[in-house]
């Protein structure tokens, strides 16, 4: 967090000044920041200048009366403490722990990707390019029906089954009643879900590298599915234990597979180049 003071003068009271702290981070808003962004981001259609005094309004938590004393040229010397917004998302933790409908709870996971097992990154992932792709909000309701579900049983964190995860087991049929329920809840939801899974993505994306480039480089397959199929066996098990694996196990096999593979290539390489010679 930054303290910042803004200075101004109002009439009839005088000078005054305003002091706040404002995040300097993804991982330093607040659950209800995070859903004003997110809705920003994705809901609303303004020009940059609006777009920039609208964050204001949100990180400074400036008021009415705030932008029309400070005015638009002090306005634009606040929009540095701001950009980090328009800059690559880096959300790691979940900041919006439950969803209430009622009496019933959904819990979504705790921090980042670390407890997603196999076939639920997955499935959630497919939800999240299709939304890519489309931009059709129902991909998102999806991936918001996939993560959050009711509390398993007498599971807290002193469980001695407790692995940072207070969520029942992921079962794909469940996935549309849960949709259907969600209609019920704040939509901007479905965006701080997508801003969590972005941040978490893009370092995934940097620490499995490999992996992710041959997903996009390769040939069209049958996506995440087709890797699960081809990662089941010996070392995972069958495929039903496979999508129950952790999925970070799963990419650090394959980023290591696919450096084994970089390595023996280079060497076979450098070979055939000394035989040539």
């Amino acid at each position: 967090m930054r303290l910042i003071e803004l200075k101004y003068h109002r009439p009839i009271l005088g000078a005054t000044t305003y002091s706040v702290p404002v995040p300097t981070s993804w991982e330093e808003l607040t659950p209800e920041q995070l859903l004003r962004v997110g809705h920003l981001l994705y809901a609303r259609k303004l020009d940059i200048y609006r777009f920039r005094v609208e964050l204001l309004r949100i990180l400074v938590q400036l008021k009415w009366h705030h932008l029309m004393m400070l005015g638009g040229a002090y306005l634009v010397e606040l929009f540095p403490f701001v950009s980090f917004i328009e800059e690559n998302i880096d959300l790691r933790t979940q900041k919006i722990p439950e969803i209430k409908i009622g009496l019933t709870r959904y819990f979504g996971p705790i921090g980042d990707f670390a407890t997603l097992r196999a076939e639920e990154w997955t499935a959630c992932d497919e939800a999240f390019l299709d939304f890519k792709e489309s931009q059709d909000p129902t991909h998102l309701d999806k991936l918001v029906a996939i993560l959050f579900r009711r509390r398993q049983k007498g599971m807290w964190t002193g469980h001695s089954q407790w692995a940072g995860d207070y969520r029942e087991p992921y079962r794909e049929h469940t996935v549309a009643r849960r949709q259907e329920a969600f209609q019920k809840i704040d939509q901007r939801i479905r965006y701080a879900t997508l801003i969590w899974w972005i941040g978490c993505r893009l370092e995934w994306e940097e620490l499995f590298e490999r992996v992710f480039k041959s997903k996009s480089e390769g040939p069209e397959s049958f996506g995440w599915e087709e890797t699960l199929m081809k990662l089941s066996g010996a070392e995972f098990g069958t495929d039903s234990e496979t999508r129950s694996t952790h999925m970070y196990k799963l990419m650090l096999k394959m980023e290591s597979s696919l450096k084994d593979d970089e390595y023996r290539r280079e060497q076979e390489r450098l070979t055939r180049r000394k035989h040539a010679h």
